[in-house]
């Protein structure tokens, strides 16, 4: 069925890029504590927030030219949030959807 076959690849595609981003947070968090969750949400306006999130990454790139070591990062899948309960479905939402699966 093409519809199945493009919806799996998009499947495949996000969970993919979902895992690199998921490590890359990981690995973030365990080098910079201010940005693991534990103690809460960084406390800023979003355009705040990612200049923090990007000085901890030129950061990081420093510290990995420098020879520092990787700090340990637990299991991603550890780390994650439970799913959130899905909503309503949202026709704007759906039709979208739709788009992306006939363009992949």
């Amino acid at each position: 069925n093409f519809h199945s076959v493009n919806v799996q690849l998009i499947c495949e595609a996000h969970a993919a890029t979902q895992a690199v981003v998921e490590r890359t947070n990981g690995v973030l968090k365990a080098r910079w504590i201010c940005l693991d969750n534990k103690g809460g949400t960084l406390l800023y306006a979003p355009g705040k927030v990612c200049k923090i999130i990007l000085a901890c990454c030129v950061l990081h790139n420093v510290a990995i030219k420098q020879g520092l070591p990787l700090p340990e990062v637990p299991n991603a899948e550890e780390r994650l949030p439970p799913e959130p309960a899905l909503g309503p479905r949202n026709a704007a939402a759906i039709q979208t959807r739709q788009r992306l699966v006939e363009q992949f």
